[in-house]
C-alpha cells in the first residue's frame, strides 16, 4: 500500500520543479513511511510513498520495463499477480522484482489502457509511457483507492490525496458549489467531483489518459444488479457464495508482513474472520473498539466471535475526549467530511497498527447484500401499501397525527417513521432513497445557507436530479435492486471507502476488502433479490451461507452500526466546544451560513426537542476544514 503523486507541465520544454514534486510525496508520508521513489523526465515528474507489503527487498518503486521507457507507481494490490506474472514471463517479458506492481507496466506494454481488465485487486496507479509521451492513471473497479487529479492552463497534477495537488500553490482553491452541496446532503462530496472546482475524482473503474494537454476518460467497469435474470436454486447460490467468499479471504492473506482483520462482532467482519480462521495455518489477529454506552458497544459480540475462533484479540474503548483528534481527522480526510464513524475507524486502525501492518475487513457487505435499515424500510412500506387506502390514508395517518410525543424516544421514533413512510408511497424509490438520506432537506437547506450563498447555488440545490442524471441506473423496477444500484454508487465510494482508505492509511495500515472482490461482487449481482432481503430480513442470504460458521445470536442480532454517541456528546462533553466554534467569529465572517439558524440547531439539540446531532457535527468538521484548507496565512495543510 501506497501513496502516489506527480505533475506535468503542457509546456514540454518547461522542466519538472523536482522540489515541488518532493512536497507533494512528503505530505503523504503516512500513506507510505517505509521508502519514497521518484521519476523525472524533462517535464514529468511522479513519486510514491511506499508501505512495504510484498517482495519487501526487491519491490521498491517507480517500476519500470525492460528498457525503461514505461514507468509504473501503484497505490494498492494486485491479488492475481503470480498468475499474470507466469502469463506475461511466456510472452516474453523479463521481471526484476517478484512484487505485484511489476505485472502492471508488462500488462500495459501488452494491452495499453485495457490492462486494467486483467487486474484484480485495489489500485490507482499512474504509468508513464516516454515514448507516447502520455499519462495513464487508473482506479480500481469499486473505488478502493482514491485518486484525485487536475488540470489547467499550464499543468496536469494528480495524487492519491488532495493535500499532494494543494502543494502547488497555484492551484485555485475555489469551491465547487454542487460538492459543497452534496456534502450537506449526504456528508460527503462525490466523485467525479471534489470540494474545489478544477480538481476531480476519477470514479470506481475508471481510467484517465494524459496526452498533449488533453485527457480522455473511459469507464472500463460499471457494477450492474443483474438479479432476478438468472434462475437457480438457493441452496446453488449459497454453495457458490460461499466458495467464492472464501477464494476472496484466501487471495487477500498474501503478505509478506504481520496480517489481522477487523472485528465488530456483526455480520460481515464476522464472516471475513471466521473464513480466515478456515483458510490461515495461525491464529488470526482482531481488533475492535467498544463505548461505555452499551446501545453503541459492540465489542461483546466481538469478544464473543473472537473466542469462537480462538483469535489474538485486541480491544480500545473510546471516550468522549476521543474528539481531540478532530484537527488530525481533518487533516487526514482531505475534504469536507462528517461521517463521525471515522472516529472509531481511526481508532481501530491505529490499535491495529501497533500489532500488524495488513487487515483485511468486512466493509461492502451492507452494500452487497442489502443489509442498511432502508432495506427494511421498504419492505414496511410494501407492507403498509398493500393496506386499503381508507383506512391507511385516513384512519392510520390521523390517528399518528393525533398520538401525542411520549417520555419515550423509540416510540416517538416510530410514529415520525410511520409518518414519512406513508408520505413517500407511490413515489419512486430513488426518490425515497434521497428522502431518507439527506441530512439537510431542501427546506433546511434554504434556512441554514446565507442569501449570498444561496445565490451562488442557483440550479445546485436539486442535487438528486443530477446524480439521477449522472447514474446508469438499472432498467428493472425492482425496487430492492435499485437501492443495491445506489449504496454501490454513491454510498459505498463517497463515504465507507473513503473513510476506511483515509483512516487506515493516517496510521500506516492496509485495509483488504475481500466482498469487493468483482468476480464475487458479479456473482452476488445475480442473486434474485428475494434471497437478499427477505421480508424484514436483511442480508438473508449471507446469513444462511455462513450459518454453519458463526452462531445464531451473531447472524441475527440488531444491526448497530460502527457508530459513536454523538448525540448525548454534543448536549454535554462537547456542548460548550461546539457553540464557541459554530457562532465564533472565524465561522460567522465566512458568510456562507446564517448564523440564527445554526443557533437554533444547537438550541434544539440542547433542549432534547430533536436529534441534531450530525447537523452539528457536519457543520463542525466543515468550519474545521475551512480553518485548515482555506485560511491564509493561517492555513496549515503543508503539514498535519
Amino acid at each position: 500500500m501506497c501513496g502516489i503523486c506527480g505533475k506535468i507541465n503542457i509546456d514540454v520544454q518547461k522542466p519538472i520543479d523536482k522540489a515541488l514534486v518532493k512536497r507533494m510525496c512528503d505530505v503523504i508520508e503516512h500513506r507510505g513511511p517505509d521508502d519514497d521513489g521518484y521519476f523525472y523526465h524533462r517535464n514529468v515528474g511522479m513519486a510514491m510513498r511506499r508501505l512495504s507489503i510484498i517482495d519487501l527487498s526487491t519491490g521498491k518503486q517507480p517500476i519500470y520495463n525492460e528498457d525503461g521507457t514505461v514507468a509504473v507507481v501503484l497505490n494498492g494490490e494486485i491479488y492475481n499477480f503470480p498468475e499474470l506474472r507466469e502469463q506475461l514471463i511466456g510472452l516474453g517479458h523479463t521481471f526484476r522484482t517478484k512484487t505485484d506492481t511489476e505485472v502492471i507496466v508488462h500488462l500495459y506494454e501488452e494491452k495499453g489502457g485495457a490492462c486494467v481488465n486483467d487486474l484484480r485487486g485495489m489500485f490507482g496507479f499512474a504509468i508513464y509511457d516516454a515514448k507516447r509521451e502520455r499519462l495513464m492513471l487508473a482506479r480500481d473497479r469499486f473505488g478502493i483507492k482514491p485518486v484525485y487529479y487536475a488540470l489547467d492552463d499550464d499543468k496536469f497534477l494528480f495524487g492519491s490525496e488532495l493535500k499532494s495537488l494543494l502543494q502547488d500553490s497555484s492551484l485555485k482553491r475555489e469551491f465547487d458549489l454542487f460538492a459543497l452541496n452534496s456534502y450537506f446532503s449526504f456528508m460527503n462530496t462525490l466523485a467525479p467531483d471534489s470540494i474545489f472546482q478544477n480538481v476531480k475524482k476519477l470514479l470506481p473503474g475508471e481510467y484517465l489518459i494524459y496526452q498533449n494537454g488533453k485527457i480522455d476518460l473511459t469507464q472500463y467497469w460499471h457494477f450492474e444488479i443483474k438479479s432476478d435474470s438468472v434462475p437457480g436454486s438457493a441452496s446453488d447460490y449459497q454453495q457458490q457464495l460461499f466458495e467464492l467468499l472464501k477464494e476472496s479471504v484466501k487471495i487477500r492473506l498474501i503478505s509478506d508482513v504481520p496480517l489481522g482483520a477487523f472485528l465488530s462482532g456483526g455480520v460481515d467482519s464476522s464472516a471475513v474472520v471466521a473464513l480466515m480462521s478456515q483458510v490461515s495455518n495461525r491464529a488470526v489477529k482482531t481488533f475492535s473498539v467498544g463505548f461505555d454506552f452499551k446501545e453503541f458497544d459492540e465489542s461483546p459480540y466481538a469478544r464473543k466471535v473472537a473466542q469462537l475462533f480462538e483469535t489474538d484479540h485486541h480491544e480500545y474503548r473510546i471516550t468522549p475526549d476521543a474528539t481531540d483528534i478532530i484537527d488530525d481527522l481533518v487533516w487526514y480526510l482531505d475534504e469536507p467530511f462528517a461521517d463521525p464513524s471515522a472516529i472509531p475507524t481511526y481508532f481501530i486502525s491505529k490499535v491495529a497498527r501497533e500489532n500488524v501492518t495488513v487487515v483485511l475487513t468486512g466493509d461492502g457487505g451492507d452494500e452487497m447484500f442489502g443489509g442498511y435499515p432502508h432495506y427494511r424500510g421498504e419492505s414496511l412500506l410494501n407492507r403498509i401499501a398493500r393496506m386499503p387506502a381508507f383506512f391507511r390514508d385516513g384512519i392510520l395517518r390521523n390517528l399518528l397525527k393525533v398520538f401525542p410525543r411520549t417520555p419515550f424516544a423509540e416510540l416517538n421514533y416510530q410514529k415520525e417513521r410511520l409518518l414519512r413512510n406513508l408520505d413517500r408511497i407511490g413515489i419512486p424509490p430513488e426518490a425515497r432513497f434521497f428522502s431518507r438520506h439527506q441530512l439537510f432537506d431542501d427546506n433546511a437547506k434554504e434556512a441554514l445557507y446565507s442569501q449570498d450563498l444561496a445565490h451562488r447555488m442557483n440550479g445546485e440545490m436539486a442535487i438528486d436530479e443530477r446524480l439521477l442524471n449522472m447514474l446508469r441506473f438499472p432498467d428493472d423496477e425492482n425496487a430492492i435492486n435499485k437501492l443495491l444500484y445506489l449504496d454501490t454508487h454513491l454510498y459505498l465510494p463517497n463515504d465507507m471507502l473513503m473513510k476506511v482508505d483515509r483512516m487506515s492509511m493516517a496510521n500506516s495500515l492496509e485495509a483488504r476488502v475481500p466482498f469487493l472482490d468483482h468476480k464475487l461482487a458479479e456473482f452476488v449481482a445475480t442473486i434474485p433479490s428475494h434471497l437478499k432481503v427477505e421480508g424484514m430480513e436483511t442480508k438473508a442470504i449471507l446469513k444462511k451461507t455462513m450459518s454453519h460458521l458463526l452462531p445464531q445470536d451473531i447472524l441475527y442480532r440488531k444491526k448497530q452500526g460502527f457508530d459513536v454517541p454523538l448525540n448525548r456528546w454534543f448536549r454535554k462533553d462537547l456542548s460548550s466546544m461546539a457553540k464557541d466554534i459554530l457562532l465564533g467569529t472565524r465561522s460567522t465572517q465566512r458568510g456562507l451560513f446564517n448564523s440564527k439558524y445554526v443557533e437554533e440547531i444547537l438550541e434544539t439539540h440542547q433542549k432534547k426537542e430533536k436529534d441534531l446531532s450530525f447537523q452539528i457535527w457536519a457543520l463542525l468538521i466543515f468550519e474545521k476544514w475551512c480553518c485548515k484548507f482555506m485560511d491564509a496565512p493561517s492555513r496549515s495543510d503543508q503539514n498535519k
